[in-house]
């Protein structure tokens, strides 16, 4: 029920007004005689709508008495008065009422203002709550965003807080200079190009570009440009994206060449708010509504358009809508992912950490963190998201995120580091050969003497055969080293995996007898042959194999479904399948498993809990090797316990 407030200094007049609004079902304050006490009242009452008489006793009148609540606390106020000349009127308007009501009045014309004033007064209200999200939405955007008036120069209308950081110029500064200032001189011409070609097609189009800094320095940003309607005009919104580390990245391993997912957010323009004089009810619900209908499709086009994921949630963790976006990057349905838990979505190890941050902004605070997701084809992909509190009159009730794609930044360090790591390898692979490989050849030469020498001599002939065999260990521990830096090159042939499988099965078959180990092939005939060198990736196998055999060296696993078995039970599966043109070889066992800290590091040159019985270096051949032929190889553990090594290989 809304409450209404009578300001009127006689009594008469108040109480009939009183009655009258009682009778239609609005609930009544105490009414107020005087401007001092209507201002005492409505501060401590909060009515929702107020009707006053212009002429009252006492300083203040009630067109000043109206002027203090509107500034003070934006109560609607209709007034109440016998004048209607065009002076009086005119000094009216300065209060901003929502109406007028001539004395002597209707119950009618009571009915038509009071009615006319509270539904502007929600609409007005609903407008501020629209405008509310656009503001945080737009305090939380990670880009640069830059509002262009399309014709002439390209002159700059706004600048959000990210192009301060981005160019090093206040948004005083950037108000008002034209788009070709902010341009190296030799991108002006095609800058100007790509502008022309989003104004003239009306769409999104997105290009790399670069602009110039305040202190003359250049950045590389990837620019994304729209046209969007502003005030019954159309101007150019561009969003500048930061691709400094892409591109230094792209240098570096002058091999990367995709770009980084784009965001785009539309830059809106700040909401008209109209406060005409009330006229007819109609002409007032039709203006109310269309201002309405204008802001709710201008925040649904820009939330539904972003490349940037959008996610708000209550308080209990469940999901009260995502954007396109978020679906397109975790392969469901909006209406499959509205309602679930967030911690659905979450990868299990990055859950503590993600718990804690909405914790600490549902408690006020804003966080950015960077986590993986979960998606519905069993892929995991890396965000960067960006975390604010959801508040509702003073209360927060829940959070909203907006979250970037940023697996490709991911994978380019990794790529980056590795590529580092190679190199440093491949200098200390060159240095140990070189320093190893020569007194070796004097040392087999001189032992191939000496067993010359000493042919009949049975013990010598037998220490002599001993140190040959260290010789061919250490001589064999340097080539892996080259071969880890290096990879030698085979030569290729059309071979069928499963061939090379069992072969490598046959070769190793007396050592797994002897370490008690079964080895199970479910290999499929579908499996065509691919080109590539059966040495090679019988290498593959074979360190596959033993690392599988020294895995269950210890106890078997606990928990696995193998718990009951002796430890003449070892077994090792390996799976072949031709799945979507690529072939998928498994290889499993049912040891103790991987923990997730080796998982992360599994495949990084030297990395091994096996000291001193191995150098950490055969699955990272493994990677290399499979690498080179443009499949992939990752490993993980198995639900009824042991741990997987899971290679894909192109059939073409």
């Amino acid at each position: 029920m809304k409450n209404i407030m009578v300001v009127d200094d006689e009594v008469i007049i108040a109480k009939q007004l009183e009655e009258q609004l009682f009778d239609m079902g609005y609930g009544i304050n105490e009414s107020a005689s005087c401007g001092a006490e209507a201002i005492e009242f409505a501060h401590r009452l909060r009515p929702d709508l107020i009707l006053m008489d212009i002429v009252m006793p006492g300083k203040l009148d009630g067109i000043e008495t109206a002027i203090i609540i509107k500034e003070e606390l934006n109560i609607p106020v209709i007034f109440i008065t016998s004048f209607a000349d065009d002076l009086f009127i005119e000094r009216a308007k300065k209060a901003e009422p929502y109406g007028y009501i001539l004395k002597p009045f209707q119950e009618n014309e009571i009915q038509a203002a009071v009615d006319i004033a509270l539904y502007k007064k929600e609409m007005e209200s609903r407008l501020n709550k629209s405008e509310s999200k656009y503001r945080a939405l737009m305090e939380n955007a990670g880009d640069a965003i830059l509002l262009l008036k399309p014709m002439g120069e390209l002159t700059i209308l706004e600048a959000n807080k990210e192009t301060e950081k981005l160019l090093g110029y206040s948004s005083e500064e950037l108000t008002g200079m034209t788009y070709p200032q902010l341009i190296p001189p030799d991108e002006v011409e095609r800058a100007y190009a790509i502008l022309g070609k989003i104004n003239q097609e009306k769409s999104v189009c997105s290009k790399e570009s670069c602009f110039q800094r305040k202190d003359g320095k250049t950045v590389p940003v990837e620019l994304t440009g729209a046209v969007i309607e502003y005030d019954g005009e159309h101007l150019i919104q561009a969003i500048l994206r930061d691709i400094t580390w892409r591109k230094k990245t792209e240098e570096a391993m002058r091999t990367a060449n995709e770009q980084l997912e784009r965001k785009v957010e539309e830059r809106t323009a700040e909401l008209v708010q109209t406060n005409t004089e009330l006229e007819k009810e109609i002409i007032v619900r039709e203006q109310a509504e269309k201002a309405l209908r204008k802001s709710e499709k201008k925040y649904r086009d820009l939330v539904e358009t972003l490349k940037e994921g959008i996610c708000t949630g209550n308080r209990a963790g469940n999901i009260t809508y995502v954007n396109p976006a978020v679906g397109s990057l975790l392969g469901y349905s909006v209406s499959e992912i509205t309602g679930r838990k967030v911690s659905d979505f979450i990868h299990p190890a990055d859950l503590p950490l993600f718990n804690e941050t909405v914790k600490a902004v549902l408690s006020g605070h804003t966080e950015t963190l960077e986590h993986r997701v979960l998606c519905k084809s069993g892929n995991i992909r890396w965000v960067r998201c960006s975390m604010q509190p959801v508040r509702s009159e003073g209360r927060i009730t829940g959070f909203q995120s907006v979250s970037s794609d940023i697996t490709q930044e991911k994978l380019y360090q990794k790529q980056y580091i590795q590529l580092e790591r190679l190199a440093a390898i491949g200098q200390l692979a060159a240095s140990v050969a070189h320093e190893i490989n020569s007194p070796l050849q004097g040392i087999t030469a001189l032992l191939s003497v000496l067993k010359n020498t000493y042919e009949h001599d049975e013990s010598l002939q037998k220490q002599l055969d001993l140190l040959k065999g260290a010789y061919f260990k250490i001589s064999g521990t340097v080539q892996k080293l080259l071969n880890l830096s290096r990879p030698e090159e085979k030569i290729k042939q059309n071979v069928n995996v499963n061939k090379i499988i069992e072969d490598t099965i046959d070769l190793y078959r007396s050592y797994l007898k002897k370490k008690n180990v079964k080895v199970n092939l479910n290999l499929s005939g579908n499996v065509p042959d691919i080109l590539t060198s059966p040495g090679q990736m019988g290498q593959v196998f074979i360190n596959l194999v033993n690392n599988s055999v020294e895995a269950m060296g210890a106890t078997l696993k606990p928990e696995s479904r193998w718990k009951e078995r002796t430890t003449a039970d070892k077994e090792i599966n390996i799976d072949t399948s031709l799945k979507k043109g690529e072939i998928v070889i498994k290889v499993s066992d049912n040891g103790p498993g991987i923990s997730e800290e080796d998982i992360e590091h599994i495949f990084d040159p030297f990395y091994t809990k096996k000291k001193p019985l191995g150098m950490g270096i055969g699955l990272s051949i493994c990677e290399k090797i499979i690498e080179g032929q443009k499949g992939t190889i990752s490993a993980g553990n198995i639900p009824e316990g042991g741990a997987q090594f899971k290679i894909t290989l192109p059939v073409k």
